[in-house]
């Protein structure tokens, strides 16, 4: 069961985006220590939305496929928003700008990926014969 999980979800996580995207620049602009605040507010977005998703929705996201096209034209006029706004920024010799944890926190949640990784990953493995609440959380 194990080895399933890794073998989908390796593919799903690493496969560019813009939270790696963001993430590499980051870390690249200012360092590992100062890209921390924007790496843990991408996890506590991703956790909150793998509690959602595995406790419904995906019968949501079914049921309006609207919501879905919504977030993902939130997440690219965020992700566009945040390119204008890296290329009008001045240059400076000690730049060691990071992004923080509200940027990290606004563009994992406008972050379509999230959803489509998560409900690919609840639709392969949750079994509905089992109790949801130890599943969800594992």
């Amino acid at each position: 069961m194990i080895l399933d999980w890794l073998t989908l979800m390796i593919p799903l996580v690493f496969s560019p985006g813009p939270i790696n995207i963001f993430a590499s620049i980051s870390g690249a602009q200012a360092g590992f220590r100062n890209s921390i605040p924007f790496l843990v507010s991408v996890n506590i977005v991703y956790i909150i939305y793998a509690l959602i998703t595995g406790f419904g929705v995906g019968e949501l996201l079914a049921t309006w496929p609207i919501l879905l096209l919504l977030m993902k034209l939130g997440g690219g006029a965020f992700i566009i928003w945040q390119g204008i706004a890296m290329w009008r920024r001045k240059r400076e010799a000690d730049n060691d700008e990071s992004f923080g944890f509200r940027e990290g926190f606004i563009l994992q949640a406008l972050n379509p990926k999230v959803i489509i990784v998560l409900i690919t990953m609840f639709s392969a493995f949750l079994q509905l014969e089992k109790s949801l609440l130890p599943q969800v959380l594992m």
